[in-house]
């Protein structure tokens, strides 16, 4: 980027006195990382004055004008929304109830594969429809269908529930799309589901040699595999066309595959190494499920601020829709599946019988209490040396837990009645019971202790400071200094390799600055508008260098504008304290979902199987040929244990 000294021109009329140019900046001594060629030297300093000029109280007619203040104020009218929305006591209640109704369901259905139909003969074609049946109502239609296409229908198209992808072909085809077009787009979501279930009935139907059939494992992570190229493809073919090719491949996954990923590491890892280890690995568990969510919820943010926030394109095309939406589902889906995680641990050291199973549940209640208050905080800011602020997302994720906490009781009450429904209920005073009655007080007792404390005034929360806008242009500023900078090291570096094959620096640099080189992007269709030249009506401009000029001014002021504009944005984003949205029923389902499913997922997969946590055998047999974990065998009733 080619930066001028400003001429009168540049300052509000003829009128103006001359500025003399800017004295180059000193070498930076031999040795330092930031050292540049003295071109990058005097182009910082140009840079500056610049930046002073434009930031400075505009004269005459540039006084009617858009000026970098205003840009710094972060407007994001005709914008769509990045506001975080939290969890309500009512949705999380409704869909809980929702998702364990069809959990019950499936687990029923998958008991009555394993110990057969009361009155009817066995048959080896009616188990594996059981079981087909079973996977369908545990898994794939609370998640597949009743949670993950709203999700999909407000990301890709910005549907809301009640739309359909008619709506989203309206929208990008305009009104009189043709009728084909139609027909494909309503046809899109039955070819989905049409192609997940047969891949699903061909892991379950499909015997694997003398082994059976695949198990749980198996089937829950071939037929993810195998739908990923069969959903691109489909929506190649049927999909209506997406509101942006970026935001949502990259913002999708992460409130669904890094919550799913994370929570199996964690458990899996845990398990692993608390055999390796010993009991006393329980007292570290609550840091662990800390760390998981917190750098969950880092990561999220951090994807949404840099495909979402700070793109005015991609904004301006989710007009009337608030996709923070998607960052809360993410956050409170992290919360619920860490506490699934802290229940499952919980139950396996349970049943192992190798530690004081209080000493996790009462250190996770004082650990979480004093994260609640900003313990934790505290201490990564001081650690840290101010670096780590506290931002909205940790906020939220501080909120949810309030709410996310309790969905995983959901499984829990949905596989106590299907176990009292077969003729295997646990028994009142039997270690299970008496872990989740444990369970569910701690988590009582932590909400209510954290309440009652920051209700009075507890709170160790560093404190926070919104930035002015004279601070937001100061940040711009270093931003593009930094930014000049890599590209003046990056010249720096062609210099050296081109003086080595007989040309000098100043050519290469030349060659850098010239017309075809690349040039900052131009303002978008909403600064277009707005005039940020100034009127010249006393003077003409009478050589091509003055063009030259002002044409580099006009980029460089568009170019501070837009950053002052995306730092002012991302910063709104993690730190101004406003109220949270309240989330719609909708938004719920897939946390809660997701919670229960995993959360049975993971008893099954870590105990001693499915027949085990059924009740229908009591020897544990972690990771046997009959758990249904890995194999699937048709067992004999009689023969299950």
């Amino acid at each position: 980027m080619k930066v001028q000294p400003l001429d009168e021109s540049t300052r509000g009329g003829a009128g103006a006195p001359q500025q003399r140019p800017a004295a180059p900046a000193p070498d930076t001594p031999a040795g330092q990382p930031s050292r540049l060629a003295p071109e990058a030297a005097t182009k910082s300093a140009h840079l500056g004055k610049l930046f002073r000029a434009f930031t400075s109280k505009p004269a005459g007619d540039m006084g009617r004008r858009c000026s970098i203040e205003e840009s710094c104020k972060g407007d994001v009218e005709n914008m769509g929304g990045a506001r975080l929305c939290l969890p309500t006591v009512r949705g999380t209640v409704l869909s809980s109830l929702l998702s364990s109704t069809f959990i019950f369901i499936g687990l029923l259905a998958l008991s009555a594969a394993e110990h057969g139909l009361h009155g009817f003969p066995r048959a080896d074609w009616l188990t594996l429809v059981l079981r087909y049946l079973g996977w369908a109502f545990l898994f794939y239609i609370p998640i597949h269908i009743m949670s993950v296409p709203f999700l999909r229908n407000f990301l890709l198209w910005s549907l809301q529930p009640g739309d359909s992808l008619r709506d989203a072909l309206a929208h990008g085809k305009g009104e009189d799309y043709p009728v084909c077009l139609g027909r494909r787009a309503a046809f899109f979501p039955y070819f989905v589901h049409t192609c997940w279930l047969s891949v699903y009935a061909i892991l379950i139907f499909v015997s694997i040699g003398e082994e059976g059939y695949f198990g749980l494992v198996p089937i829950f992570g071939l037929g993810n595999i195998f739908m990923v190229p069969v959903g691109t493809c489909a929506s190649m073919l049927f999909a209506p066309p997406l509101v942006s090719r970026s935001y949502p491949f990259k913002v999708g996954p992460s409130a669904i595959l890094f919550p799913i990923v994370g929570f199996l590491l964690v458990v899996g890892s845990y398990i692993l190494l608390r055999r390796l280890i010993g009991p006393s690995l329980a007292s570290v568990m609550p840091l662990v499920l800390s760390a998981y969510e917190l750098l969950g919820t880092a990561l999220v943010c951090r994807i949404f601020t840099r495909e979402f926030v700070v793109q005015k394109e991609v904004r301006e095309g989710y007009l009337g829709t608030n996709q923070g939406l998607v960052v809360s589902m993410a956050i409170c889906n992290l919360h619920a599946m860490a506490e699934g995680a802290r229940l499952t641990l919980l139950y396996v050291d349970n049943l192992e019988r190798n530690s004081n199973i209080l000493v996790p549940i009462i250190s996770g209640v004082l650990w979480n209490v004093m994260v609640r208050l900003g313990g934790l905080d505290r201490f990564l800011h001081v650690v840290t040396n101010g670096w780590r602020k506290p931002n909205n997302g940790s906020r939220l994720l501080k909120e949810s837990g309030y709410y996310m906490g309790y969905p995983r009781f959901g499984a829990v009450g949905a596989l106590l009645l299907a176990r009292l429904c077969i003729s295997t209920p646990m028994p009142l005073d039997g270690p299970e019971l008496r872990l989740f009655g444990i369970v569910l007080l701690a988590e009582i007792c932590e909400d209510l202790c954290s309440f009652v404390l920051r209700y009075v005034g507890v709170s160790m929360f560093p404190k926070s400071k919104l930035v002015t806008e004279q601070e937001v242009q100061e940040m711009a500023q270093v931003r593009l200094n930094k930014r000049m900078g890599s590209k003046e090291a990056a010249t720096g570096r062609k210099a050296s390799k081109s003086s080595a094959s007989g040309r000098t620096g100043f050519q290469d640099f030349q060659d850098s600055a010239s017309p075809s080189a690349p040039s900052p992007s131009a303002p978008s269709a909403s600064e277009s508008r707005v005039s940020i030249v100034p009127s010249f009506t006393s003077r003409r401009l009478g050589s091509n260098k003055d063009r030259s000029d002002l044409s580099d001014a006009v980029s460089d002021r568009a170019l501070m504008k837009s950053t002052c504009w995306s730092v002012r944005v991302a910063y709104d984003f993690r730190f101004r304290i406003e109220a949270f949205d309240p989330m719609p029923l909708w938004a719920h389902l897939l946390p809660t979902a997701m919670a229960q499913f995993h959360t049975i997922f993971a008893m099954v997969v870590f105990s001693g199987g499915l027949d085990f946590i059924l009740g229908l055998c009591e020897r544990m047999d972690f990771l046997g040929y009959s758990s249904a974990v890995l194999w699937w065998p048709l067992s004999d009733p009689d023969k299950l244990c």
